[in-house]
């Protein structure tokens, strides 16, 4: 599915020898202008490549735009981000009681063969009944689940409404279960407080908990602003999110937390602001959406998560369209927790859920218009006994 330059018949004789920086070749030029001897360009090629880009977009279901990519605007960097942040971590279960199948979406290539330390999530389509449950992934063959210390399961370790977490252990050809309704409830209570962070502070960890549950959502970006010459501005990105679940052990008496502050709209056809990245210490970041385009162009990018059992993206803002006496400023996109601010045909509407981007200014007859302001991100924490 992917041309070998140094097998392929139309390139024979015309790319380098395979090395360690190319081990399938690589191109060269002519020896001299006409000579023939330079590697070709050829429709195979060609579709070598837009076969990856178009790969990228449909596992990601993003739509070619129809404009060309750029620094600030690169939606095949916006598939590898969406990918990179778990999108192809997370799969379904077709499987039944302690005999899981799991699968990727259809657009999603899953890899050829286990490999040490593959880890992926999902929710079960029925609780575990026994000590010894499996999960065949991707059809790579029917491994037992264990716990990591290398022990047995118990029966309803593995549960419908608790999302589970397994990684491939090469050595023993098994699955290790990393997060799951056995590992969250081992003291076998519920929840028994929570903390919601909505500023930067200082975490004191409960010691009557048992685990607790993290959710670490970015900051939504400024909508763009409007001059006055009938231009509205783009929405500002929301933010990402992770969401973690730990033992509390794995936690120090206190943790610092950061919460991103949302951007500004941008004034008079200036750019929003970025919004700020949330953090709950090293465990788990989630960035900051990114300001809207002023005077017309591109909606902010989405923030991501990273660290988390399960990492997301948010919405990108919406990009303005091609202009006029009067132009609605588009929404600013939403987040996990909510939607972002609306584009009206004066200011744009600051947004009033956590991570969410601000809306873009309108034009309105070559009036100036300001853009809204994304709200903060934001950190909550479930403690379990």
């Amino acid at each position: 599915m992917a041309i070998n330059p140094s097998t392929n018949p139309t390139m024979a004789g015309r790319t380098t020898a395979p090395g360690a920086n190319y081990p399938y070749g690589s191109s060269k030029d002519e020896t001299a202008p006409g000579a023939g001897d330079g590697t070709p360009y050829f429709k195979g090629r060609a579709d070598d490549i837009f076969g990856f880009q178009q790969a990228l977009l449909n596992a990601t279901s993003i739509v070619p735009s129809g404009n060309a990519e750029t620094v600030v605007a690169s939606q095949y960097l916006e598939a590898i981000v969406a990918l990179a942040s778990g999108l192809a971590d997370t799969v379904t279960d077709s499987g039944a009681a302690d005999a899981y199948v799991l699968s990727l979406p259809a657009e999603v290539l899953p890899p050829p063969a286990l490999f040490n330390g593959l880890t992926v999530s999902f929710f079960a389509s029925a609780d575990s009944l026994t000590t010894a449950p499996t999960a065949d992934l991707f059809g790579l063959g029917a491994k037992t689940i264990v716990r990591e210390d290398g022990s047995a399961l118990s029966a309803g370790d593995i549960t419908t409404t608790v999302m589970t977490t397994v990684k491939y252990n090469l050595a023993g050809d098994e699955l290790l279960l990393v997060r799951g309704a056995g590992t969250l409830a081992a003291g076998g209570g519920g929840l028994i407080r929570y903390e919601v962070f909505t500023s930067s502070g200082v975490y004191n960890k409960n010691p009557d908990a048992t685990s607790i549950k993290l959710t670490v959502l970015g900051a939504g970006g400024g909508g763009g602003g409007s001059p006055n010459n009938n231009n509205a501005g783009a929405g500002g990105g929301a933010g990402g999110a992770a969401i973690r679940y730990l033992d509390n052990s794995a936690v120090s008496a206190t943790k610092n937390i950061t919460v991103g502050t949302g951007g500004s709209g941008g004034v008079s056809g200036a750019d929003g602001t970025a919004g700020g990245t949330s953090s709950f210490g090293g465990f788990a970041t989630a960035t900051g959406g990114g300001g809207g385009d002023g005077n017309g162009g591109s909606g902010g990018l989405a923030g991501f998560g990273s660290g988390g059992d399960l990492n997301l993206s948010g919405q990108d803002g919406m990009s303005t369209h091609d202009g006029g006496a009067q132009e609605e400023g588009p929404s600013g996109g939403a987040s996990v927790l909510g939607g972002g601010g609306a584009g009206t045909l004066g200011n744009g509407r600051n947004s009033g859920n956590y991570g969410g981007g601000g809306g873009g200014a309108g034009a309105n007859n070559g009036s100036t218009a300001a853009g809204g302001a994304g709200s903060n991100g934001v950190v909550i924490i479930e403690e379990y006994a």
